[in-house]
């Protein structure tokens, strides 16, 4: 055929349409097995860190088993007269990484295998329970236990000597376990309390011993964090005392005030008091600042199950419940503490609403005093006029007051007293320094 008989055959567009999405397709498929690829990769490797992890924590957890088992071996080949009250805790280097070695030794009693409780009674121990703890940052938060038992020989103890408990309770009353109590007297020793709250030092010589309990953030009743119990051993007997300790609770405390017909307005005051009827020896816990402060923080306040009245001021004629036995029921400075929370509070300091004049015109800078009157308070507060001749800070705790003013020379006692018993503050007082006569003494 000749050339120019040749008929051209034009290239088909869809057939190169074809080609281009053939050529998207296979880099879909080449990036859907390149992340298939990625993806068994990681759980492969995943898979090795997790054997790895779980073969290092079983390693761990077979070291810690021997340590426990040897522990136990060196304890049972001890005296028992040493064993007796025994508590130790030591770090013991091997395999890797440093491991602590905690040996407890309570007693028992025979009659139901059960730990001791602290009660007082003349039925003493009779089996050593041998306890074994080791645990360590290479077994991820487990540990590993091991108890036995020993008996001790006849005669391992003298007739005279007796057993002292102590119990530790929480606010609840619920034993608290695995509190360190220390007791010093004839004999000295440290031991954690069981599961009844119970440390039970058996077979000790008999005299005065005094138990102290001591936990950072814990507190007695009082707000005491380091907390000691007095008791007498007597020979053959098991003689006990109870100590109720709890995390400690925290109130954070602000003050305001209404003048007049006002909103509430910011305030300070010297002193607060936080009461609670099983605080001892008085029924409430005061705290006291060098000079008026807008905020007080309450610390270390036990964790009773019923709730504080916080209030401004240190004597029983500060509380507001003694002008309104309904008071914290409907006003703010109640609160109920749970063991280790911090709470705020918002305490009312009513207005003393004092007008202090001279020459017939509002002075300022007056000095005024003013002196608490009740049983047993002994709070004086100082304060100045503005240029209102008015109070700067008129915010007083509740009770009743006696008002002396002056000018530097001349000064002027208001001849009844002043009762500021309500939330709203007193009514209008004026008193008015002299400008002329015999000089007067400034105010104390």
């Amino acid at each position: 055929m000749h050339p120019a008989d040749a008929t051209a055959v034009p290239s088909s567009p869809a057939r190169h349409g074809t080609l281009a999405g053939e050529g998207g397709w296979l880099l879909v498929e080449a990036l859907c097995s390149a992340m298939v690829l990625v993806i068994v990769v990681a759980a492969v490797l995943t898979s090795m860190d997790t054997a790895a992890i779980s073969s290092g924590l079983s390693r761990a957890r077979s070291t810690g088993a021997t340590l426990a088992e040897q522990d136990q071996e060196r304890l049972r080949s001890m005296r028992t007269v040493d064993l007796s009250n025994y508590s130790e805790n030591r770090t013991v280097n091997l395999g890797g990484g440093p491991y602590s070695v905690t040996s407890v030794v309570r007693w028992l009693r025979d009659s139901n295998g059960e730990p001791l409780s602290c009660t007082n009674g003349s039925t003493q121990a009779d089996y050593l329970l041998i306890g074994s703890t080791v645990s360590s940052g290479t077994m991820q938060g487990q540990s590993v236990h091991v108890e036995s038992l020993l008996a001790p020989p006849v005669g391992s103890f003298g007739p005279t000597q007796g057993s002292f408990g102590v119990q530790v309770l929480d606010s609840a009353g619920a034993p608290v376990e695995d509190m360190d109590v220390t007791i010093t007297g004839p004999d000295t020793a440290v031991l954690p309390t069981n599961e009844l709250g119970c440390s039970i030092f058996g077979y000790i010589p008999p005299g005065s011993y005094t138990a102290t309990v001591n936990h950072s953030g814990w507190v007695d009743a009082g707000g005491q964090t380091v907390v000691t119990k007095s008791g007498t051993v007597s020979g053959g007997n098991v003689n006990a005392v109870t100590v109720q300790y709890d995390e400690a609770a925290s109130v954070g405390v602000t003050f305001d005030t209404v003048v007049g017909i006002g909103s509430p307005q910011p305030s300070t005051a010297k002193s607060i008091t936080a009461a609670n009827s099983g605080v001892p020896p008085s029924g409430a816990r005061q705290f006291t600042a060098s000079a008026r402060a807008g905020s007080f923080n309450a610390s270390n306040l036990f964790p009773f199950a019923s709730a504080y009245a916080v209030y401004a001021g240190t004597c029983a004629a500060a509380n507001p419940q003694t002008y309104d036995s309904n008071y914290f029921a409907t006003a703010p400075g109640s609160v109920t503490t749970s063991p280790g929370w911090s709470y705020q509070t918002v305490v009312r300091v009513p207005a003393v609403n004092l007008l202090v004049t001279r020459g017939g015109l509002p002075f300022s800078a007056a000095h005024v005093v003013l002196t608490a009157i009740g049983t047993g308070c002994t709070e004086k507060i100082t304060a100045y006029t503005n240029a209102l001749g008015a109070l700067f800070d008129p915010g007083m705790p509740f009770g009743v007051y006696s008002i002396c003013v002056d000018d530097t020379l001349r000064s002027r006692t208001l001849a009844a007293t002043v009762s500021n018993t309500s939330p709203g503050g007193t009514l209008p007082i004026t008193v008015s320094i002299p400008t002329s006569g015999t000089t007067g003494s400034v105010c104390t």
